[in-house]
């Protein structure tokens, strides 16, 4: 795993905000992702044997895999409107849980693309 970024949110100055929900709401779109990526392996389908075949395949995992890091940037983009004060506490306690859940699935998806 990269290197960790420590951010001193009472020397900042940062205070949370009960009710700002941005964080919540990123969380919430990250999610709905899920739904879209795994309808998108059914919804394109396989052409018959021949010239095209590989490119049905190549298109499939290409934009399985522009969903997945999407889902991982708007997972970002929630843990910083948490840590940064406009989530809640109990979103700031998830960052480390949800960082570490996140790397390791952008590691899965470049080891997956190398070779």
């Amino acid at each position: 795993m990269g290197d960790v970024v420590a951010v001193d949110r009472d020397a900042l100055g940062i205070s949370t905000k009960e009710d700002w929900t941005d964080s919540e709401t990123l969380a919430n779109i990250a999610g709905g992702i899920q739904p879209v990526i795994n309808d998108t392996s059914s919804s394109i389908h396989d052409i018959p044997a021949g010239r095209g075949t590989d490119g049905v395949v190549r298109l499939r995992n290409e934009i399985g895999m522009f969903l997945e890091t999407m889902r991982t940037v708007i997972r970002e983009y929630s843990d910083a409107a948490a840590l940064l004060g406009s989530g809640q506490e109990s979103a700031m306690a998830n960052y480390d849980t949800t960082e570490t859940d996140t790397t390791g699935q952008f590691d899965f998806l470049t080891s997956s693309t190398e070779g």
